[in-house]
């Protein structure tokens, strides 16, 4: 297997993981989910995607930066620190709303939307975990 298979592998069962210690399943939400480089997920609206893109490499480790682009491909928002594939991210869109979710199980929690200035990410805190949507929730 070779490195980069290796690394995506890991990836992929480290989501596993995360789902199946909660008793989670992704049958258990509808949500179109992202977890590897160059994967994509279409926001509900049709108006923005958002792409797991493969960024710099650190300390061997292959490095993953989450992209919002609008249906021209214009780069609306670049995820300012890169997420480690080794521990896994997965990206979500809400359902009822261009509310993207990022869920890490290395850096943690956070969101992503255009609050009328611009698009911006929002890290979820022990105060504000619940106000995670359930079919997110069920996710992790």
């Amino acid at each position: 297997m070779t490195s980069p298979t290796r690394r995506l592998v890991g990836a992929a069962l480290a989501i596993a993981t995360l789902l199946g210690a909660t008793g989670c399943t992704a049958s258990d939400t509808d949500a179109e989910t992202a977890t590897g480089a160059g994967e994509q997920v279409t926001a509900p609206s049709g108006d923005v995607v958002a792409t797991l893109t493969e960024g710099t490499e650190q300390d061997g480790v292959a490095m993953l930066d989450v992209v919002v682009t609008d249906a021209d491909g214009t780069e609306l928002f670049r995820t300012p620190e890169p997420y480690s594939s080794r521990h896994g991210v997965l990206l979500a869109w809400q359902s009822d709303d261009d509310v993207l979710w990022v869920l890490s199980s290395d850096v943690g929690t956070s969101r992503i939307d255009d609050n009328g200035d611009g698009w911006t990410q929002t890290w979820l805190t022990p105060e504000t975990r619940d106000t995670m949507p359930e079919e997110i929730a069920a996710l992790r």
